[in-house]
């Protein structure tokens, strides 16, 4: 059992490498199984394409498997991406870090960019000025730079110290708009 989950291990280097994602299995079976949970972190390009792969393994095709490895080998550079600590705030350049990968799986990122997803914050009511500016030109600057919906909750009561902001969009004008209001 411990030569398969090696075998498990090294794919997932490999994958981890090739995507920019970060792969990580638990070290504990779950209660009454032999199965182990897999965390996969990093872009929704990156976490569709390693999925991928993992299908492909899973399902023992193993042409597909070798055709694709092969070809991102070919073309994927030597350097491993950096990976972010997993609670901190990053801008959108990260993006640029799968630049490589965005030839071998575009039809992925296609799919990916296709996709609608919602992100929601809270922002204090003492820093939701610096988002909106004045007469909200920030907030409409962010707006059309990122290309996503942006709502800010309008509450009137004083009581509350926070304000929810509301992203939806594909998920490169979600993550772009989130890092542009960080950068705030």
């Amino acid at each position: 059992m411990s030569a398969v989950i090696h075998v498990i291990k090294l794919f997932c280097r490999e994958f981890a490498w090739l995507t920019g994602s970060l792969l990580k299995i638990t070290r504990y079976k779950l209660p009454n199984s032999t199965d182990r949970i897999l965390f996969i972190y990093g872009t929704v390009a990156a976490i569709t394409t390693c999925l991928e792969m993992i299908c492909a393994l899973v399902r023992e095709d193993a042409d597909a498997l070798n055709d694709l490895l092969a070809c991102c080998a070919a073309a994927s550079p030597p350097q491993p991406p950096p990976l972010p600590p997993p609670l901190q705030l990053q801008a959108p350049a990260s993006q640029t870090t799968y630049a490589a990968n965005a030839t071998l799986f575009d039809s992925v990122l296609l799919a990916a960019s296709k996709w609608e997803v919602r992100r929601d914050m809270i922002v204090a009511n003492d820093l939701i000025g610096c988002v909106i500016g004045r007469g909200g030109m920030k907030i409409n600057e962010i707006r059309k730079a990122s290309q996503a919906t942006i709502w800010i909750s309008n509450d009137g009561n004083a009581q509350h110290c926070s304000r929810l902001i509301t992203i939806i969009g594909s998920p490169m004008a979600v993550d772009s708009a989130i890092g542009m209001i960080h950068a705030r």
